[in-house]
């Protein structure tokens, strides 16, 4: 799975989670930390950090907390959010 691809509905499960694995090696070494950085910023262990980097198997606590260490929590805000209205028709019905 290429750290660049796009995560679409068409993709199974574990590509999903080694998609995002991928990235969050690709966003740790841009950041220029080591696995063994990352863990004392996380507070994460280094063979889970390892794990998650190339299966993409981890808790989402485990995900989280990588997320706040590099930096990129804000991205969950998007994730599960209430879908907006396509029109004033549609928030006045939902309001």
């Amino acid at each position: 799975m290429k750290n660049n691809q796009e995560i679409s509905p068409l993709l199974s499960l574990s590509e999903v989670c080694e998609t995002l694995g991928a990235r969050t090696k690709v966003r740790r070494k841009s950041l220029k930390l080591s696995r063994r950085e990352l863990s004392e910023k996380s507070g994460v262990s280094v063979p889970t950090i390892s794990r998650f980097e190339t299966t993409g198997v981890a808790t989402l606590s485990v995900v989280v907390k990588i997320a706040f260490a590099l930096q990129a929590v804000d991205t969950f805000n998007s994730l599960f959010a209430a879908p907006k209205s396509n029109s004033i028709e549609e928030f006045l019905r939902e309001g």
